[in-house]
């Protein structure tokens, strides 16, 4: 999956991390997805908040997406703020997107199922 070009992450503990995001509004995953409003793609967000779950807390996962819900759409050139929390115990990734350029409006969030 083809990652934005401008983010930053940050590990706030051993299982807390957050990655600061700029939406470009050039990436390919915004052709064909509405042509009225370009909009970021749920399985786009989902692929992100893994592969930054790896490569920040270097976990893998078996495909399970049992909790995610959109509330607001991702735009180009939107800002965006990732949490991320890994649970080792319960096997799950819980992230959250919030959209800081919108007053920080809540774009998606959800839970992910780990090995």
């Amino acid at each position: 999956m083809i990652k934005p070009n401008f983010y930053t992450t940050s590990k706030l503990s051993e299982n807390k991390a957050a990655v600061s995001i700029v939406v470009n509004p050039d990436l390919e995953y915004f052709e064909g997805h509405f042509d009225a409003q370009k909009v970021l793609p749920g399985v786009v967000q989902i692929g992100w908040a893994q592969e930054f779950a790896e490569e920040i807390f270097g976990i893998k996962f078996e495909g399970g997406s049992p909790a995610v819900k959109f509330t607001s759409p991702i735009l180009p050139n939107d800002r965006l703020k990732l949490t991320l929390e890994y649970l080792p115990e319960k096997k799950r990734l819980a992230f959250e997107y919030i959209i800081t350029s919108k007053d920080n409006e809540k774009a998606s969030s959800g839970k992910l199922v780990t090995e």
